[in-house]
């Protein structure tokens, strides 16, 4: 399935739609297009989370970014990773009971180790960490460690607005780039986003990876 933005409380859901009975892939007969409830959406991922072990509150967090992803147009991130996610669940790939924990804390720094929870969760516990750094510091950083694919990048920085801060989030990646004259993968894309606050006008957010183009696109593309 593929979403495409088409206002605020909708996403445009593309599935492929079969006869009745069991087809295989080559004999699909058209696509349709419809809109579906971002609200109703979002409980059906927190419905699949939580039946593959999350508890509801991880689940929530989860399926909230999946469709932030979608609202904003980045469908690579969106709820094309479910089925990813709850693969690596069910296999025990991914801790669905973990427990974060600060391990180690300064003024305006914390390192978390996320114990291999699901990005997501990870993610939103670090930037609250770090937000919270930030009110009683000025600037506030934080590392997560032992943790996993996160989702969208941007959802993490767009913490920040609400605070009216400047947000930062970042990840690393497996191996995908070459370096320059290089002929062989040993860089990440390692992609980063960043959000800015611009007062009574929209902030300014980028969120990229730093290759030509995101793992994700390229995924989207073999999708269609």
């Amino acid at each position: 399935m593929k979403g495409i933005v088409r206002d605020e409380h909708f996403v445009q859901i593309r599935l492929r739609v079969f006869e009745e009975g069991t087809i295989p892939a080559d004999l699909m007969t058209e696509k349709m297009d419809f809109k579906v409830s971002a609200g109703a959406l979002r409980m059906f991922c927190v419905d699949c989370l939580a039946k593959v072990g999350l508890s509801q509150e991880d689940a929530r967090t989860t399926a909230d970014n999946l469709i932030f992803a979608n609202l904003r147009g980045v469908d690579s991130h969106g709820v094309i990773r479910l089925k990813i996610y709850a693969d690596r669940l069910r296999a025990g790939g991914i801790d669905c009971r973990a427990r974060l924990r600060v391990v180690s804390q300064g003024a305006a720094d914390a390192l978390v180790d996320a114990n291999n929870s699901m990005g997501q969760v990870a993610g939103v516990f670090g930037m609250k960490v770090s937000l919270g750094r930030a009110a009683e510091s000025g600037f506030g950083i934080v590392a997560v460690r032992n943790s996993n694919h996160f989702g969208a990048a941007a959802y993490y920085a767009m913490m920040a607005l609400e605070k009216g801060m400047i947000g930062f989030a970042a990840t690393n990646s497996g191996p995908s780039m070459a370096p320059s004259g290089g002929r062989q993968a040993r860089l990440g894309n390692n992609p980063l986003a960043i959000a800015v606050p611009a007062g009574k006008q929209l902030p300014i957010v980028l969120d990229m990876a730093t290759g030509a183009v995101a793992w994700g696109k390229i995924f989207m593309a073999q999708q269609e």
